[in-house]
């Protein structure tokens, strides 16, 4: 099962570097970014990357996975700011997108220098924050009318509900399940 879940996260990754490369399109590479780190994320939460890249080195993993939850909000936040082109439109939703990401490269830094129980709860509440941001700012740019927003919106529920979840479930709110983590 866990195979059929990475083969289809690798085969999207793939997809959607062809999809950067064929568009041009500056807001895809931060939605790659995304499903790399996620993705990794996961495959270390499992033992996988443990068991296949890193045998040795139980420190890097965990430094890994208190890097990659920062790193894949600041990917989601990026792409969230490009894919609605913010710049003009909402500064203030901007400037806060942008603050969120700040903080969360800090704490992605910190995870190579900090205790993994010190950085992990923040890293954690920083990624709930970012994913209630995109999904309000993706409902807002819709009921505003656009139809990139549309799209955003209804590509973006599902994964940031399992962000959410999975968050959740980390922090101790939320039984560790199937459901919850992937």
């Amino acid at each position: 099962m866990l195979g059929i879940f990475f083969g289809m996260m690798i085969v999207m990754i793939i997809f959607n570097i062809f999809v950067y490369l064929s568009l041009r399109d500056p807001s895809y590479l931060p939605y790659v970014c995304f499903m790399v780190f996620v993705t990794l994320f996961l495959a270390s939460l499992d033992g996988l990357s443990t068991q296949f890249l890193w045998p040795n080195s139980a420190w890097w993993n965990r430094a890994f996975i208190a890097a990659l939850v920062p790193a894949s909000s600041c990917a989601a936040l990026i792409f969230t700011d490009r894919f609605l082109d913010l710049q003009g439109r909402r500064p203030g939703a901007r400037a806060l997108l942008n603050i969120n990401v700040r903080i969360l490269g800090l704490l992605m830094i910190a995870a190579f220098f900090l205790p993994y129980g010190t950085v992990i709860r923040p890293a954690i509440v920083f990624s709930v924050t970012a994913t209630i941001l995109c999904t309000v700012l993706g409902v807002t740019e819709w009921a505003q009318g656009s139809r990139t927003a549309k799209y955003y919106t209804l590509a973006w529920v599902a994964p940031m509900i399992g962000c959410t979840l999975l968050a959740f479930s980390k922090l101790g709110y939320l039984e560790h399940s199937l459901a919850t983590t992937y």
